[in-house]
């Protein structure tokens, strides 16, 4: 069983980042502050974003240092897709140096920006256009940082003096020199004792796990009864009041549970998938999103003007990624930093000057407020009419600043950068030689995995599936839809000779002559003369329908233009969001802070009192709740034995318990 542990830290650094600014930049910055208007100075310290080559960054990981470069065209039918910013040398035009990308949009205007594919007539299906949205490099390496973080478990090591102070031996210690120290014996808690033959001085060790578990853990044996009301939608103060404790005691018996089940993945999901490969993963994701429930900081006031903020609409996601066969849910992450502090972001604005550099170049682009505003400069004073501008939007941007952080303690981060963390873990833990990717339209999910696959997706060992599947449809509907489709099944069995076929089999020969007349790719010729396959936004209607969400429409992303219709057929046959969907309705009916919002006695409003305020405690609920969803929720399969997904993927033998989880030799 080892050491005791403890949740990892910011301070343990579990990942280095190597500062993408050298010193001198830093020091340059300082000097031109006060010298230079802030669009400028902006293009002047570009560095993620020099037009010459976008900078990539390094960081340090499990002993191996990664490099990463995340501004590219995302656009899979594109010649550039997937390259880094260069020269392009061949183009003969006279002027300013061609390259592969330009940026276009003001860096003044929030998410205006964007990076332009250039047309090159020397390079097959260079026809430019593409538009994409950049991201701050070095910001996703701090994601990735964050999510590795809040995800580990490091030894606990306490430090021992063994010796007091004008000890001749001072220094030495019972696990090199045993021979300088009595063994006296143990404590009531099984903890070995040693004293100094010099000084005398008696000294506690820390016990291993099989000696002592409950070390340090009062009301132990509540434990498993805990863990089970966590995932069974019971409120905190009716499981305070069952099991008879506090509300401080119930948090702390969560942390230790979520460090339990950290400790419990790392056994039986990290170290198994480490050595494991797939010829072919059907990976489903999507975005849970809940409202927190705000609340004011203690003594942040309580103005008029303050109340009269509306901040109930904040909306916190968490990223969910599952494996289609087996409905394995791989990580569940929560767009959230509640680590970031005033001080720490004031820290990072004053020595990068990030107030003056676009948000693409800072290092906590990621998060919502991704620098302290400050004050005007010595240059934006010495212009009077500029002075009064500026002094009026930092004095209204200051004023929204610290009505935020008189909120939820935290910020929020783009879902951009934790999807972006999220895939490339994914990348980093699982083997496959085939990947499929499914999705809805969703955006930051999609720029991601365009992202993070890039090598993958350009050499056809990736390629990804739109499903979408009409959320707000009424249930009647969705059940006619399904009536339907049980109809048209039916018929095409007498149609096509199928009477003894399987569903699936039916469904396959109709969903095959449907594509004849549905086209998703098309071959145009370009200006310059080269043929190339483009990609037509089409949809083709999935033949099998279900009762609660009906008729679900296919779309293709990345090029399978090569493929004839049985074998496209077969591939969209597969493609379906049942694990995302499964697990976020576990979220919602099992854990109690992430339930959907009452309705107020008028029902006119929802009423999000009971929902989570603090978004750590979200991240340690989900981690406990994919813990139990894997390993002990299983089905029945049709020999009446007790399957879970870790079973059907093939990294687990036996369905597993909480004394299993908590207490695990």
């Amino acid at each position: 069983m080892g050491h005791f542990k403890r949740l990892a830290t910011k301070e343990d650094e579990l990942i280095k980042i190597l500062e993408p600014l050298p010193q001198d930049e830093i020091d340059r910055r300082a000097e031109d502050y006060d010298k230079m208007p802030s669009d400028k100075f902006n293009t002047k310290h570009r560095v993620l974003l020099a037009m010459e080559k976008y900078k990539p960054v390094s960081f340090e990981f499990n002993g191996v240092t990664h490099t990463i470069q995340l501004n590219h065209c995302t656009d899979p039918f594109c010649r550039w897709y997937g390259e880094d910013q260069q020269e392009l040398k061949k183009l003969a035009v006279t002027g300013r140096k061609p390259y592969r990308y330009r940026l276009s949009g003001s860096p003044e205007i929030e998410h205006d920006r964007r990076i332009v594919c250039n047309e090159d007539p020397n390079t097959p299906s260079a026809v430019g256009g593409c538009k994409t949205r950049p991201i701050s490099t070095w910001s996703a390496g701090e994601e990735i940082k964050r999510l590795v973080t809040v995800n580990s478990v490091v030894n606990l090591e306490p430090t021992y003096v063994f010796h007091k102070d004008e000890c001749s031996e001072y220094g030495v210690t019972p696990f090199k020199n045993p021979k300088c120290f009595y063994n006296y014996g143990t404590s009531k808690t099984n903890s070995d004792r040693f004293k100094c033959k010099q000084c005398g001085k008696l000294t506690n060790v820390l016990p291993r796990k099989e000696q002592a578990f409950s070390y340090h853990q009062q009301r132990s044996e509540i434990l498993p009864t805990l863990a089970a009301m966590l995932v069974n939608r019971v409120p905190v103060r009716r499981a305070c009041e069952i099991l008879g404790i506090g509300s401080q005691t119930y948090y702390t018996k969560l942390e230790y549970i979520f460090m339990r089940c950290l400790e419990f993945l790392e056994r039986y999901e990290t170290k198994v998938l480490a050595t494991k490969t797939f010829d072919k993963l059907w990976i489903n994701s999507d975005v849970f999103m809940y409202y927190l429930n705000n609340a004011r900081h203690k003594f942040a006031g309580d103005t008029k003007t303050v109340r009269n903020e509306d901040f109930r609409k904040m909306a916190t996601k968490i990223i969910v990624s599952g494996d289609i066969y087996s409905r394995y849910v791989f990580r569940s992450d929560v767009a959230y930093d509640w680590d970031i502090t005033e001080q720490l972001l004031e820290m990072d604005t004053l020595k990068y000057k990030c107030d003056h550099m676009e948000r693409n170049e800072r290092k906590n682009a990621r998060l919502e407020l991704s620098y302290v505003p400050q004050p005007p400069s010595a240059f934006d004073k010495s212009e009077p009419f500029n002075h009064m501008r500026i002094q009026n939007d930092y004095v209204i941007e200051k004023r929204g600043f610290d009505t935020r952080l008189a909120y939820v303690p935290g910020l929020q981060v783009s879902t951009n950068y934790t999807a972006l963390a999220h895939f490339w873990l994914l990348r980093e833990h699982l083997h496959a030689k085939d990947w499929y990717f499914v999705t809805d339209d969703d955006g930051s999910l999609k720029n991601s995995i365009f992202r993070v696959f890039k090598k993958e997706v350009a050499d056809g060992y990736a390629n990804y599936f739109l499903c979408k599947t009409g959320k707000n449809k009424p249930l009647v509907q969705a059940l006619k839809e399904y009536s339907d489709a049980q109809m048209n099944l039916s018929m095409c069995r007498d149609l096509y000779g199928l009477a003894e076929d399987s569903d699936y089999q039916v469904a396959l020969a109709m969903l095959t002559e449907k594509l004849k007349s549905v086209k998703f790719f098309d071959l145009v010729q370009d200006s310059s003369g080269h043929k190339r396959t483009v990609r037509k936004a089409n949809f083709v209607t999935h033949p099998l329908a279900s009762q609660d969400i009906g008729y679900r429409e296919i779309g293709i992303l990345t090029d399978l233009s090569g493929l004839n219709n049985v074998e496209l057929a077969k591939l969209i046959m597969q493609v379906n969001n049942r694990p995302t969907d499964t697990f976020m309705q576990q979220i919602r009916r099992r854990i109690s802070l992430l339930e959907r919002p009452l309705v107020t006695a008028r029902a006119d409003k929802k009423s999000y009192i009971y929902a989570n305020y603090n978004p750590q405690y979200a991240q340690y609920l989900v981690t406990i709740l994919r813990t139990y969803y894997n390993f002990c929720d299983g089905k029945k399969d049709k020999s009446g034995k007790l399957v879970t997904p870790a079973m059907k993927l093939g990294i687990a033998t036996k369905s597993y318990d909480w004394k299993d989880i908590i207490y695990f030799k």
